[in-house]
């Protein structure tokens, strides 16, 4: 598992890579994310999972404040799921 951080490393790391799958996520890893995951490994050679909470998702900054985030959690759920 590599963890990102900027555009510069995720571009670096996808250059060798032609067949990606992508799911994106605003964090909160559950069931469905995890069946997004399952079916990217089967049909990619390379599946990317993003962690993102956009703000420009939210209309109310409160709402963007108080969005619950646990980036431990998803990355050892992540983590977990790299393995199987």
């Amino acid at each position: 598992m590599k963890i990102l951080l900027n555009n510069t490393s995720l571009f670096e790391s996808l250059r060798p890579f032609n067949d990606l799958g992508f799911v994106p996520t605003m964090g909160g890893i559950h069931k469905g994310h995890l069946s997004l995951i399952d079916k990217s490994k089967k049909l990619c050679k390379k599946t990317i999972v993003s962690i993102f909470v956009n703000p420009k998702q939210f209309n109310n900054k409160k709402d963007l404040r108080s969005y619950p985030r646990n980036i431990k959690k998803d990355l050892k759920i992540l983590k977990k799921k790299q393995k199987s």
